[in-house]
């Protein structure tokens, strides 16, 4: 496998976990409630760019070297956000999932309608998601709300076509949950801006992190994921 005959992925998986899990064990809670420093987390995603782009140069296929974009486009889309500017993040983060979406159709070649209905059931679950968190939004917020909207249901699709392969092969799995984690970590996001007494209820040992929780295993699991599957295809 290619984990064991290169040293450097397995190391930047073992960075990533510890700087993102790490301080959830060692770290008291500062001010905001927050365990994991934001820099941590930042650094974990640039970790697993590191990682995307060690599977590109071990393989040099077309698929990991999308596969690399579309993880440095989320991690300028996490530098973005840090910066409070959530339409270019969200047009980054929409951005790399392009390129996701480009190696999960590749790799389907040939579509059934079930291959279809797969994708429209989890684009229809992301809207749904959407009305549930973000539906009641302000007047005022019309545009942003119309973007989210569009931004989810788009996201919704990597899922989408990730168990269409998956129902093939076996091994992009991970890729499934990973886009599934993404939307999660969104929907928190969405939770917090549109429906702050729904994001009040999630317990306060785990609110502050949990965007990060969710959303850091979901990159790593597309990221590992797809060069999974690229190994066992």
């Amino acid at each position: 496998m290619w984990d064991r005959e290169f040293s450097v992925p397995t190391t930047l998986l073992l960075v990533w976990a510890l700087l993102l899990f790490g301080p959830i064990v060692g770290l008291e809670p500062d001010e905001t409630g927050r365990r994991i420093p934001y820099a941590a987390c930042l650094a974990s995603s640039l970790a697993l760019v590191g990682y995307a782009w060690a599977g590109f140069g071990a393989r040099r296929t077309s698929s990991s070297r999308r596969v690399a974009i579309g993880m440095t486009l989320g991690f300028i889309g996490d530098l973005c956000m840090a910066g409070g500017l959530l339409i270019p993040a969200l047009l980054t983060f929409g951005a790399g999932h392009v390129f996701y979406q480009m190696v999960a159709r590749k790799r389907l070649r040939t579509w059934t309608s079930g291959s279809i209905a797969v994708v429209v059931a989890w684009i229809f679950a992301g809207a749904a998601i959407w009305f549930w968190l973000a539906g009641s939004g302000e007047r005022g917020q019309r545009f942003i709300l119309g973007a989210t909207l569009v931004y989810t249901a788009f996201l919704a699709a990597t899922p989408g076509f990730a168990t269409a392969l998956a129902l093939r092969n076996p091994t992009a799995w991970p890729i499934v949950l990973g886009g599934a984690l993404f939307l999660a970590s969104d929907a928190v996001i969405a939770a917090r801006m549109f429906s702050p007494t729904l994001f009040a209820a999630i317990p306060d040992w785990i609110r502050p992190d949990l965007v990060w929780i969710t959303y850091g295993p979901a990159q790593m699991l597309i990221n590992w994921g797809f060069q999974r599957s690229e190994s066992a295809s």
